[in-house]
């Protein structure tokens, strides 16, 4: 969506996008902070929930209103900590920012403005506030639009991660951001003030190779990194960018089969036929068949889903898969084979410790049984203050039945084993 003119974002237009959807236009290098404290997470996310309230009720209004509950919801902000939402807010007021926008004409334009210029919050819930004429026209009179999914962006955890998804956003039909030097990447992401981030292996490893790893985790995009090096020392850098598929971003159910199934059932497959298709056909051929199925009935190219999803699925007429895709597919297939070898290596080290400690406990019972009534006395005397400094749960029971409690034996074998026989391994 592109717009020359502020008065282009109509209501009668927002309204036909998601309610979800934040439609924001910027240039590469979209906002930078010349004065008052840079924004913070919460700070980022408010400014954007604030936009998108105020494209629901017309950019050409003068002043705005909100309530906190609409607020919260919008930035994912559930804690009862008002004050830590107002400050916040009492940042984005005091904020003096660079912008540096470029519209559909070329016309370029760099200026300096409040983002904000009031901010009210009252006892009764509710919020006005007002955004300056020029603030609003800069960042809707803009080349690039960000489609931001305000229901992702509460996911994100990081700063340097959410102004890559921003930025990544701006250039999604594109598949790639524009190749800026390493210092305009800093500028970007907000840390060239940081003397850690100068040297870049630091500013590649803490900033890029984190936001992008975070991205490609919590959010609808996938994004991977391309440098350009002049010998060998890397100059500038563009990021590739795609779109998630749906089938990767539903991860509510764990059976790929079933879920490939209910999936099929949705588009109004036969049960048999799905469970047929689910079991004989690889689950990212099912899903990526149905999501393009999906887009050719909402283009109206065809009517009857169900029956174009099955022969979709024989013939695969998915279209080619993007590379990134293809990369963030074998890296969760990687992770998933790690984290398998992980839990073997646990259970097989379970294992052993269960059986050093069936054979310290065999030893220690062994060591029980010899025991005369005096000596078993002086031992229980013994197990009771080590309990009283170190379990007194397990005291009380021990005082009340003796060790009739298989809690308490095995604590009586533990502390022979320890105490008493000094096994140590």
């Amino acid at each position: 969506m592109k717009s020359t003119e502020l008065t282009v974002m109509k209501g009668s237009e927002l309204a036909q996008l998601s309610e979800s959807l934040l439609v924001k236009g910027s240039g590469i290098i979209q906002i930078r902070v010349t004065n008052g404290e840079k924004r913070s997470l919460l700070g980022r996310k408010l400014s954007n929930a604030l936009f998108k309230i105020a494209q629901k009720q017309g950019m050409n209004e003068d002043t705005y209103s909100t309530t906190r509950i609409e607020l919260g919801e919008l930035i994912q902000f559930n804690s009862n900590d008002v004050d830590k939402l107002k400050q916040a807010a009492n940042e984005l007021t005091s904020l003096k920012v660079e912008m540096d926008v470029t519209n559909a004409s070329g016309v370029r334009t760099v200026g300096a403005t409040q983002l904000f210029s009031t901010l009210l919050f009252q006892s009764s819930g509710k919020i006005h506030f007002e955004i300056p004429t020029i603030a609003k026209r800069m960042l809707s009179d803009s080349v690039k639009f960000a489609l931001i999914n305000m229901d992702v962006q509460g996911n994100i955890d990081s700063n340097y991660a959410y102004i890559l998804y921003e930025q990544c956003l701006l250039y999604l039909e594109d598949g790639r951001t524009p190749e800026l030097t390493v210092q305009e990447w800093r500028q970007v992401f907000e840390c060239d003030d940081d003397n850690i981030y100068n040297e870049f292996k630091y500013f590649n490893l803490k900033v890029i190779k984190n936001a992008i790893e975070e991205v490609n985790r919590v959010t609808d995009i996938l994004v991977s990194v391309q440098y350009t090096k002049v010998k060998r020392v890397v100059k500038s850098l563009f990021f590739e960018i795609t779109k998630k598929p749906q089938y990767l971003l539903d991860v509510s159910i764990q059976d790929e089969q079933l879920r490939a199934e209910e999936k099929l059932i949705e588009c109004g497959v036969n049960e048999n036929v799905a469970k047929k298709l689910a079991r004989e056909y690889e689950f990212e051929l099912v899903m990526g068949n149905i999501e393009y199925a999906e887009g050719q009935l909402a283009e109206g190219k065809i009517k009857n889903l169900a029956g174009f999803v099955v022969e979709a699925i024989k013939n695969d007429y998915r279209p080619k898969v993007s590379p990134l895709v293809v990369k963030f597919q074998e890296q969760q297939a990687q992770s998933k084979k790690d984290a398998a070898e992980r839990l073997k290596v646990t259970e097989r080290e379970q294992f052993e410790q269960n059986k050093i400690a069936a054979e310290k406990n065999s030893r220690a019972g062994e060591y029980y049984e010899t025991l005369d009534d005096d000596s078993k006395e002086k031992l229980f005397k013994d197990f009771e203050s080590f309990l009283e400094q170190n379990n007194r749960v397990t005291l009380k029971s021990f005082k009340k039945n003796g060790i009739e409690s298989k809690t308490v034996r095995m604590a009586l074998l533990s502390f022979i084993s320890k105490n008493v026989l000094n096994i140590t391994e």
